[in-house]
């Protein structure tokens, strides 16, 4: 797989252990309110969102349809793609 599409990959798996894994959804507003699953629908929106972006893309994907494939050349472009990307799967994580 080429870079994009690892980052891609990694991507999916770390919305989807966030989306369905265990975790504390409760908390506290700024007004002291307490929410209980509040955040957990909003990150299957945006999860749903970057699989709408990366099957446009074609993020996921390799050879010569795939998003990698048509930034050969634009390096610079390419690389922030995957600096983003990076930066989503640590986001992510740390949720």
């Amino acid at each position: 797989m080429e870079p994009i599409a690892n980052r891609v990959s990694d991507c999916l798996q770390a919305f989807t252990e966030l989306c369905t894994g265990p975790g504390k959804w409760e908390g506290h507003d700024e007004t002291g309110a307490t929410f209980h699953n509040v955040a957990r629908p909003k990150i299957r929106d945006e999860f749903s969102r970057f699989k709408v972006w990366a099957g446009n893309m074609g993020a996921h994907k390799t050879g010569m349809s795939s998003l990698a494939y048509r930034l050969r050349d634009a390096s610079h472009i390419r690389r922030q793609v995957i600096n983003l990307l990076n930066d989503l799967v640590e986001s992510l994580s740390d949720g």
